[in-house]
């Protein structure tokens, strides 16, 4: 409910930007200025509206937190355009109240998903992978580009756990990502020794190896990803 409230407000501020820069720019004021509010002032709304179709929680906040910024700018040029007579302090006031209401949701919103997102991620492996990562000889985890990776951020920890073993695990830190359409460019880029390979498969290594994982489909759906990896200290 609260997001659809947001939706609507800042399109309708959208909406009186329009119509504040049309009239007063009948009035001689400087169109440099007024591109500026109308630009930043639009924005709003649009990255509001495209957090619907966010790809994950992370790129959520990240439109909500643009949508934020566009409104504190948003409230400059207002001020800018007041201070230098451009606007009267009836239409000033009315602007910045606005940007008070709109900005308080966006704040509100992504206070609580920040706490909610867990910057911890698990993931299961065979043990022939998994003791080569605790050897230093896997580098980069290869994996579907699905919803669970999308939270996935440089910085972040994963919990490898052992399969045949999961009191077994390993804690690993990400220092890059590699996404990719398919593994075929992933195979043609990233550096297979270091993607679970040993010298005495490198030669036959195919990116139909990760067929056996996930399905032709999945791969073209959704994308695939090299997740860069080093031991946690």
């Amino acid at each position: 409910m609260a997001e659809s409230v947001l939706r609507t407000k800042s399109k309708n501020f959208a909406k009186d930007i329009v119509f504040l820069c049309r009239k007063t720019k009948q009035n001689g004021v400087e169109s440099a200025l007024l591109n500026q509010l109308l630009r930043c002032g639009t924005s709003v709304g649009a990255n509001v509206h495209e957090a619907q179709y966010a790809q994950g929680t992370k790129d959520f906040i990240s439109k909500f937190e643009i949508a934020l910024k566009e409104c504190n700018e948003s409230e400059y040029w207002l001020e800018l355009l007041y201070e230098t007579n451009s606007i009267s302090k009836t239409e000033f006031d009315e602007f910045q109240k606005k940007c008070i209401e709109i900005r308080r949701m966006p704040v509100s919103s992504v206070t609580t998903l920040k706490e909610k997102i867990k910057m911890k991620h698990v993931m299961n492996l065979h043990s022939a992978p998994f003791e080569m990562i605790r050897n230093g000889r896997k580098t980069i985890e290869l994996r579907l580009y699905d919803e669970k990776r999308r939270f996935i951020s440089i910085g972040d920890e994963i919990k490898f756990v052992c399969s045949s073993d999961s009191a077994i695990s390993l804690n690993c830190c990400v220092i890059a990502l590699h996404k990719f359409d398919s593994f075929e460019d992933l195979y043609d880029i990233l550096p297979l020794l270091q993607c679970g390979y040993t010298e005495n498969d490198i030669l036959t290594a195919s990116p139909n190896d990760m067929d056996v994982y996930y399905s032709k489909e999945k791969q073209k759906e959704y994308g695939v990803i090299g997740i860069e990896i080093e031991l946690c200290h």
